[in-house]
């Protein structure tokens, strides 16, 4: 739980705060933006400067080099 408030707390000062949201819609464009740059181009410390997306994708590849490989 406290690392979604993170999150939010994070998403909601260093992006939203900045932008003049005068309605719903624009609330959701906006909330879904942010969450794209914070997943695809923001770097993050605790991950060694990558991106989250990034990190996925290299644990995903790993996962399917380091699967045993099914015989017959």
């Amino acid at each position: 739980m406290a690392k979604a408030e993170r999150i939010n707390g994070t998403i909601k000062n260093n992006y939203l705060k900045q932008r003049k949201i005068e309605n719903y819609a624009q609330l959701v464009k906006e909330l879904d933006r942010s969450v794209s740059l914070y997943n695809n181009e923001r770097p993050h410390k605790s991950l060694n400067y990558k991106t989250p997306l990034h990190v996925e994708k290299e644990a995903l590849i790993l996962n399917q080099q380091t699967r045993p490989m099914m015989t017959e």
